[in-house]
């Protein structure tokens, strides 16, 4: 039988055109009608078109409709599991979903703004905390989403980058919050699993710092809490040691990922001290109790490169500390002054406060003296010479030790007027105090870059308290030279207070000391400006106990008046 349907007798039983089951597999139909050949064979339903025009398919077709009913499927079931996984019942649009599934709540800033402010933290804020490894994290923001840094680390670096970026500055708190926020929605997120991570606790270590620079120090304090915490649960403080916990974290894929969590760790460490010590609150650590190596050095981390290191115990018990890296330097002195501070604010009780030889507060004060001397004396040669050492941490270690030396003597010297002690003790640990000061007043004066230094609190606390000693001294003994240099750090925190919110608190602070003490009646003058540009709601940094000698130098205040809002200023200032 011939196909041609002109042909006389086929015409009944041949279609015009091609079935569509056969033109879409490209082969040959003999178009019977109803169905081919073909069809017939493999049980599919032959439909037949009535022009040669193409078919559009509609959602009429059995194949689209199947693949719409799994679509709607699987987008129920993962609706299910976010609200299985989130407490929180807020409604939610299309477009908000997809996002939470990337583990994100808006659109990224702009790539280019992105690289300058992780450029800029890394170029000029790394070195203050260097825990992350540059090259790696930097790589990593090229990965898929899924492998990228959690957000919530991502805006708190870009939140430090802001701080010094004079275009993107107004960005700064607003990727403050988006960091937070991205936190708290990772700590709410299934059972809690997912925010114990080694990054997580990073983050917290860079809020803090951010924090502290807005004089946040109840937030600030949280965070380090929160970070002390996971780096237990992650067992950070064990890494090298032999306990008897399990690990947390996975096996470390070489040498550098284990050095980043030690460098993490003792970031914690540095930030749980630093709180205490300037707020007079307890620690969180317990250093007795820390099993992993200080870092290594900052060489051998950037270029991965394996380097031998030593525990807490071995370097503060030994006396050449010249093979400690410039970060386990760091960790050292923030021991040293944590320890120095806290001892200033202990009430020990003691039976025989008056024997300068064998009372508690004594025989802890020269255990505390001679720690910082011997710390000053074997510190490695890179760290020496502040005033034309260029190197990164050299300035503020000299100055954090120095100022720790006249928060020990000052405790020193208040108790031995307490208890009418020997004029010779007296005067031995008060000839102290004038050459710390000093030291600290050629350090800040030689140093190139200023202003980045005082970005560092623990720089402005060291002015103050050198200015504080010269101040303490020209009243003693109108000494004309501490006059001079007593107003100019003051002069200086004045200029850098106009950027600087500690700094100019601590400007305010000593201010209102000069005026007190009737050298300068007109001194609170000078700082009228910062009052103005200020925003204080609390009590103003270094507050002073004159009869105990000590300093907090971060007071928090409940808080108070009619309206239940902390005063602006100190009541009688």
């Amino acid at each position: 039988m011939t196909d041609d349907p002109n042909l006389p007798g086929t015409g009944d039983l041949l279609m015009p055109f091609s079935c569509y089951e056969c033109r879409n597999r490209k082969l040959k139909c003999d178009r019977l009608k109803e169905r081919c050949t073909r069809c017939a064979q493999s049980s599919s339903k032959c439909q037949y078109p009535t022009s040669r025009k193409k078919l559009v398919i509609t959602a009429t077709r059995p194949k689209v409709k199947e693949l719409e009913a799994r679509l709607k499927d699987l987008e129920y079931r993962l609706k299910t599991s976010q609200d299985n996984a989130s407490p929180s019942n807020y409604s939610q649009s299309p477009v908000e979903e997809e996002l939470v599934g990337t583990g994100r709540f808006e659109q990224l800033p702009p790539h280019n703004v992105i690289e300058d402010l992780t450029n800029i933290y890394f170029t000029s804020l790394h070195s203050d905390t260097p825990m992350i490894h540059p090259s790696r994290y930097l790589a990593s923001l090229y990965l898929p989403p899924h492998m990228q840094p959690p957000m919530c680390l991502q805006y708190a670096i870009m939140a430090m980058g802001a701080t010094l970026s004079p275009s993107h500055s107004q960005l700064a708190q607003v990727f403050y919050r988006r960091a937070r926020y991205y936190f708290e929605a990772d700590e709410l997120k299934g059972e809690g699993e997912y925010f114990v991570t080694l990054a997580h606790a990073q983050c917290c270590v860079l809020l803090c710092q951010f924090e502290v620079k807005n004089m946040w120090f109840s937030r600030a304090s949280m965070n380090t809490s929160k970070a002390v915490r996971l780096a237990q649960i992650l067992g950070l403080d064990h890494l090298d040691g032999t306990g008897g916990r399990g690990p947390t974290l996975p096996p470390p894929k070489d040498w550098c990922e284990q050095e980043e969590r030690r460098r993490t760790m003792w970031s914690i460490f540095c930030c749980d001290r630093h709180t205490s010590s300037t707020t007079g609150w307890p620690s969180l650590m317990d250093v007795r109790r820390i099993n992993s190596l200080l870092p290594a050095s900052e060489e051998a981390f950037q270029v991965s490169i394996e380097e031998p290191s030593i525990t807490f115990a071995e370097a503060i018990s030994q006396a050449d500390k010249t093979k400690c890296s410039v970060f386990a330097c760091k960790v050292l002195t923030a021991y040293l002054f944590h320890e120095c501070l806290d001892h200033t604010y202990q009430d020990y009780p003691d039976p025989n406060p008056g024997d300068a030889q064998n009372s508690v507060f004594w025989k802890r004060h020269h255990d505390l003296n001679n720690g910082l001397a011997t710390t000053f004396i074997t510190l490695p040669d890179t760290l020496r010479n502040p005033e034309t050492n260029t190197r990164p941490g050299a300035v503020s270690i000299n100055l954090q030790l120095h100022t720790a030396t006249i928060c020990l003597h000052r405790i020193g010297a208040a108790r031995a007027k307490k208890y009418a002690i020997s004029r010779e003790i007296l005067s031995a640990t008060q000839v102290r105090l004038l050459p710390a000061a000093e030291e600290i007043f050629h350090i800040v004066a030689s140093v190139a870059d200023v202003s980045a230094n005082f970005r560092n609190p623990m720089v402005a606390f060291a002015a103050y308290m050198a200015a504080f000693v010269f101040l303490e001294d020209f009243l003693d003994s109108e000494n004309r030279q501490s006059e001079a240099k007593m107003g100019a750090l003051m002069d200086l925190m004045v200029a850098i207070g106009h950027q600087n919110t500690m700094t100019a608190s601590l400007a305010v602070q000593m201010a209102h000391a000069i005026r007190r003490s009737g050298i300068d009646p007109t001194a609170v003058d000078k700082v009228q400006d910062l009052m103005a540009k200020m925003e204080l709601k609390g009590p103003l940094m270094a507050k002073p106990d004159e009869e105990a000698g000590s300093v907090v130098f971060c007071p928090f205040d409940a808080p108070s008046g009619p309206e239940g809002l902390p005063s602006s200023y100190p009541p009688g200032l």
